[in-house]
């Protein structure tokens, strides 16, 4: 159950290469203490940094989503800063350097 639905549309742009995602976040429960994050990639000039994924381990965020270009993460904090972690779960993915952009998408 996806409990009050939010979506976000983000560019990461590090030099000269750039991204653009969507983000959906929403609760997981009725408490509205569990957060999910769902991190689209509907475009990229970023090169193919993450080729091989070691099948011993499951993949880290970034590995996820350059390789995918979808990754999904969860929160205990509730709905504080929405933006913040998903510029902070961006900076992992694409570097501490990343310039990141986001937007809430108004329904």
């Amino acid at each position: 159950m996806k409990i009050e639905l939010k979506f976000f549309k983000v560019t990461v742009t590090v030099g000269e290469a750039s991204a653009f995602l969507v983000v959906a976040s929403y609760f997981l429960d009725q408490a509205k203490r569990f957060m999910s994050y769902d991190f689209y990639e509907l475009g990229t000039s970023f090169g193919d940094e993450v080729s091989q994924i070691p099948v011993s381990r499951p993949p880290t965020f970034k590995e996820e989503l350059r390789a995918f270009a979808q990754a999904s993460t969860t929160s205990e904090n509730g709905r504080t800063d929405d933006p913040g972690f998903i510029e902070k779960k961006l900076r992992e993915a694409y570097g501490t350097n990343a310039i990141v952009t986001v937007n809430e998408i108004m329904r």
